[in-house]
């Protein structure tokens, strides 16, 4: 089984993550040069790109970040450059079909990103740029309802922000906006097969809201409905997608049972950090998108998708925020969770905060017994960056293990994740930060590791957490 994939972006959860979850197994993952993948700070070159994708006569499903294709990553697809005027990336889109064209049997799974709020934060001043575009958006949209003040607060915004800035973004959104609908009608005439738009570092209220409603409403014009989807997140899509082509090329279908372990009935209609909607919508969305059907109780599942949520308000651990999880309750969630992970393979997104995850719920997963390749024992975890991104990933590895069996993969990223998303992410960085006091944290310079002995400190915070696996 070929499977051909253009990843959003060169970092590690976009262009590793899939293969580590499909090593081992009947699937070739196969990846374009590194000159075809965007990194920080470089473009790609779309040749690369374009002769990938010649090459896929013999590919059964092509796995497409649509950014990566038409404007070259998640960084570029949100600013504007002469390599991303509109025309570019039309022709580029247009790859897809020469695509088709070539290998009609191909299932062509994209995945694509609706326009965030703010700017790339590459370096510390975006930051002061990133915050009033957000303010901007939620004040715009606010006017469009009607309120006054709004507008002119929003006017005010706009003359504070420098003009490139503002015009630059203006115009990707637009730009970005008019390639999902070209996508879309890719769509419609079947040389894409199946389609998630995702919504990045949004909250309730903003512009983003605008170009939603459109997205859906163009969806039931053209009839695909259960071909097209719009969730939050972006950073699991390349997992998403590669579960989806699995489940596609096997004939699989998974019942998920998710159970919501919170404070209180009703958790699941919460809305966390940087999304738009609750998170059980999120959740629906990416069971839709990797191909499962919800289950009707526990005892039918095929795996279990835990969603740990907070006791209280979500902090965000990359932003100075703490886990102040009390040990009760997370000895509350233990018992739900050990209750399904005794019956069913059960992995859990650790929702509880965002960018990391609750170093008292490891701890009480950890003395539970429920990481020591027993019967009780959890099959996957996540917890990194946002809620969606940590759903994703967990179905992802759920859908993966059951449908390919390769066991041996799926505990090395287990592990991964509880030392990554866990342990270095939940505590181990926030030391990191206080070692990068007075250097922009955006954008390290060279020779920092070794100017703060990262390679010590990740031993001396590692090592029992490690120990205990």
């Amino acid at each position: 089984m070929k499977i051909g994939y253009l990843p959003l972006d060169s970092r590690p959860c976009n262009a590793r993550f899939p293969c580590d979850l499909a090593s081992g197994s009947d699937v070739e993952l196969v990846l374009p040069t590194p000159s075809a993948l965007s990194t920080r700070d470089t473009m790609p070159r779309f040749e690369s790109i374009r002769d990938f994708l010649s090459s896929g006569s013999d590919w059964d499903a092509a796995i497409v970040s649509l950014d990566a294709l038409c404007y070259g990553g998640l960084v570029a697809a949100r600013g504007f450059g002469e390599l991303t005027r509109l025309s570019f990336c039309l022709e580029r889109l247009a790859w897809l079909d020469e695509l088709k064209a070539v290998n009609p049997g191909v299932r062509i799974i994209l995945f694509g990103v609706a326009a965030r709020s703010g700017v790339a934060v590459l370096k510390k001043e975006d930051l002061a740029h990133w915050e009033k575009l957000q303010m901007y958006s939620r004040l715009a949209w606010r006017s469009a309802c009607g309120d006054t003040w709004a507008a002119c607060e929003a006017e005010r915004l706009e003359h504070e922000l420098p003009s490139e800035v503002f015009g630059s973004w203006k115009q990707a959104r637009e730009r970005n906006a008019h390639v999902l609908r070209e996508a879309l009608e890719r769509v419609a005439v079947g040389t894409v097969d199946d389609f998630t738009v995702y919504q990045e570092d949004c909250e309730p209220e903003g512009l983003h809201r605008f170009d939603r409603e459109l997205l859906l409403e163009r969806i039931g014009q053209l009839g695909i409905d259960e071909r097209a989807r719009i969730t939050n997140g972006i950073d699991e899509a390349g997992c998403v997608a590669l579960a989806r082509a699995i489940n596609e090329l096997h004939g699989a279908a998974p019942a998920v049972w998710t159970e919501w372990i919170g404070n209180a009935p009703g958790d699941e209609e919460r809305i966390l950090f940087y999304e738009d909607r609750p998170v059980r919508e999120n959740v629906r969305a990416h069971l839709v998108a990797v191909g499962c059907c919800e289950a009707r109780s526990l005892s039918e599942a095929d795996f279990v998708l835990a969603c740990v949520l907070s006791q209280g308000a979500q902090c965000d651990l990359a932003l100075g925020g703490r886990d102040d999880t009390p040990m009760r309750y997370a000895q509350t969630c233990i018992s739900r969770l050990a209750n399904c992970s005794e019956r069913v393979s059960t992995y859990c997104a650790d929702l509880i905060c965002v960018n990391g995850g609750s170093i008292t719920l490891l701890s009480a997963v950890r003395d539970a017994g429920l990481l020591e390749g027993s019967k009780k024992s959890l099959s996957g975890y996540a917890a990194w960056n946002t809620a969606s991104n940590s759903i994703g990933t967990a179905i992802a590895q759920g859908v993966v293990s059951h449908v390919l069996e390769n066991r041996e993969a799926q505990r090395r990223f287990f592990l991964e994740r509880l030392l990554d998303d866990g342990s270095y992410q939940g505590n181990v960085r926030e030391a990191l930060m206080r070692g990068a006091s007075g250097v922009d944290a955006w954008k390290l310079p060279d020779g920092f590791e070794e100017s703060i002995g990262l390679s010590a400190l990740l031993e001396k915070n590692l090592r029992a957490f490690d120990a205990s696996l």
